[in-house]
Parts: C-alpha cells; structure tokens; sequence
C-alpha cells in the first residue's frame, strides 16, 4: 500500500457558541497506531467526528497526502479510506437485521442498491469474514438481541474488513473482555503491520494504550497539549499527569477507615439469588452503609444481569433481597426506587436516557409524581 499521511490544521468545532475543538493539529502515517487520550469532554470524539465525516461544520484544513479534502459526510471520508468504529454500538447498527446483514450493509447499498441480494451468498462471505478475523458470533442472530460486547465486536468487523487506510477506534474496549481485547490488539497489529493502516486509538485504559500504541495525542478542553512518543519512559502516572496538568498523588484508605466501614450497618443483601434463565446462580453479596462493591468477572459472566435484577428488571427463580434487613420484592425498576436504588446501565444510550428528551425532563424523570396531578 502506498504511504498515507493524514493532517488536520487549526481544526475548530462550536456548538451553541461553546468551543469543543480549539485550532487543533494532528497528524498520522501509515502504519502508526497512535493514542488519543484525555478527560471526559477533552474534545476527543468531536475531532474523531469530524475525521469521519460526521461533523462537517468544521473550520479548519484537513490533508491527505498533502491534498486538501473536504469531509462533509462519512460517505466521503469513507471514500477516502477513514472509518470509524463509535462508542455507542446502537446509533451504528441496524437492530432488526441480522449479523450477517449488518456486517455486510456496505456491501450491500453499493452493489445492488438493497433491492435485491443473495442472501446464501452473504451469510457464506460474512462467516468467511468473521472467521478471518476470529471473531465468533450466531451470524442469524437480529442485532438488537446482541449482548453490547457483541455489538462492539460486530462494528468493529464491519469496519475493519473494508480497505480502509485510516481506522479510528474510539472507546473500542470498553464493553470487551481481556480475551476479546487481545483478539481485537492482534486484529490492529496486523492490519499495521502487514496492510500499514493508520489506528486512532482513544480510550481510558491507559494501560491498554501503552500496550497497543506507538504515539500519544493528549487533549484538553478542546486544545492538543502534548504529543510524544511511547517507550519504555512512559507509564500511566505520566500520561495522567499531563491529562491533569498536574502530579497525581495516590491515596490508599487507612486501616481505621476499614475499620469504622466494618462496623457501618448492612444496607443491601442478596441471599442465594438466581436468575430464571440461569445467567447466574446461587448470588449472595452484603453491601454496608458508604461501602464500595466491585463485581468483576469476564464478558457473559452475569455481572450485568445481576445488577438489573437488583433494580426489578428481570425474573428470579430463587433467592431473597433484603433491604435494611427486611424482605423486598423488586417487580419493577418502579419499586426499586421507592426504595433509593439507582441504576447507571451499560447501555447508557439505549437503556439509561431519552436522546430527544431535554437534561431537564431526564433530571425529574424518577420522580414525576412530585410535579404531576391527578392523572398527568
């Protein structure tokens, strides 16, 4: 493949008169794998989005082998050889096709205009697909019933068995096990190394930054700050540090703060909980007044469906919850907050907002009754 260089110059971004991108410059070659990292509301995916096309609202130039391109859609970043791979997998897949379908949509729009298709013929390239890049997945399975790791893995296999020259990951990791991640690292060293694709790689594991990247673009409030290589001298304090502005001191808890969190009260407790598909069996955590509990376990493990089952969405087959010491029954997330539980879910765009809805409608929405009357 021949030598790729991306530039962007003075790239600028507003939205409502606010600066989310601030005269930033960035620039990759082939085969580099180069992280993107900083805070929550750094700037990061905004520049990712406009890289792919999906803010054409830009001020700025951007470069291709020294030629300037306009990317005012993804169909022409597209064109150029730049996908992206989002973070939220539900605003890129199609939730009632299948994997098959969704992994070869592409495909599908450019050759034969959906009308018609084949759909033995697809299945057949989609497992060829899949299989080379060692990805498992039920290929008649319908998107929407995928798990958000499958999704993750899905997207990402629709993305990288395109050509593309520049391949840009933002959060890749975030719904992936350590199995899949190191699946996904080997995907993304050999497409650098033996087709010499550029990787954007943003995340917030630093250290899986450290392990995959060559460089490292730090952002902040809408500016590049630093830029440097990755060796053997960088670790995560330092790239944390320069995120910060600052030197970050690690605290541990002191043994007397154990000890008086030994003593604090129980507030939740689950005894022998099952669930009735059988995702996990035989669940019995205490949760103390102030403490901090950490489920850990790989991707299917049931984590995910333990924590909704808390929050009344799902079915027992056995087992007791206990709030306060009394027995609760949680039918519904309705009940699970008249009793104070709250639920961030792992699908936060799908299961834990409304996008058309107002920051004002989400900030009263668990507790409409106290601006409602009679039936409204």
């Amino acid at each position: 493949m021949d030598e790729f260089i991306f530039r962007a110059k003075n790239i600028t971004m507003e939205f409502s008169g606010v600066k989310a991108l601030d005269k930033v410059d960035f620039e990759i070659r082939s085969g580099e794998i180069r992280a993107v990292v900083g805070i929550n509301g750094a700037g990061k995916s905004t520049l990712m989005k406009v890289f792919s096309g999906v803010y054409p609202a830009y001020g700025g130039d951007i470069y291709c082998n020294g030629r300037k391109v306009s990317l005012k859609s993804p169909a022409e970043a597209a064109k150029l050889g730049i996908r992206i791979v989002h973070q939220e997998a539900d605003t890129a897949i199609l939730p009632d096709f299948k994997v098959y379908e969704n992994l070869l949509i592409d495909d599908l729009a450019v050759e034969t205009g959906m009308f018609r298709y084949n759909r033995k013929k697809m299945r057949q390239k989609a497992a060829e697909v899949l299989s080379a890049l060692g990805i498992v997945l039920d290929l008649d399975m319908y998107a929407k019933n995928l798990t958000l790791a499958q999704k993750q893995m899905l997207l990402i296999a629709k993305q990288i068995h395109k050509k593309c020259r520049l391949l840009i990951l933002d959060e890749p990791t975030a719904a992936l096990g350590k199995e899949e991640t190191e699946n996904l690292f080997r995907l993304v060293r050999r497409l650098s190394q033996t087709e010499h694709t550029s990787v954007i790689f943003i995340s917030h594991r630093l250290a899986e930054a450290l392990a995959i990247c060559q460089s490292c673009t730090v952002m902040c409030a809408g500016r590049v700050t630093d830029e440097f290589a990755v060796d053997g001298s960088v670790d995560t304090k330092m790239i944390v540090a320069k995120m910060l502005g600052k030197d970050v001191a690690c605290h541990t808890e002191s043994a007397r703060g154990r000890e008086v969190l030994d003593t604090a009260p129980i507030l939740l407790e689950t005894e022998h909980l099952c669930d009735w598909k059988g995702r996990f069996d035989q669940i019995s955590i205490s949760v103390r007044k102030g403490e901090i509990v950490g489920l850990a376990g790989l991707v299917g493990a049931g984590k995910t469906e333990f924590c909704k089952t808390i929050f009344g969405v799902g079915k027992l087959s056995g087992g007791v919850i206990r709030i306060h010491g009394e027995q609760v029954l949680l039918k519904s997330p309705v009940d699970a907050v008249r009793h104070r539980i709250a639920l961030v879910p792992e699908e936060r765009r799908k299961e834990g907002i409304f996008p058309a809805k107002s920051i004002t409608f989400h900030l009263c929405a668990a507790s409409l009754s106290k601006f409602c009357q009679f039936f409204f």
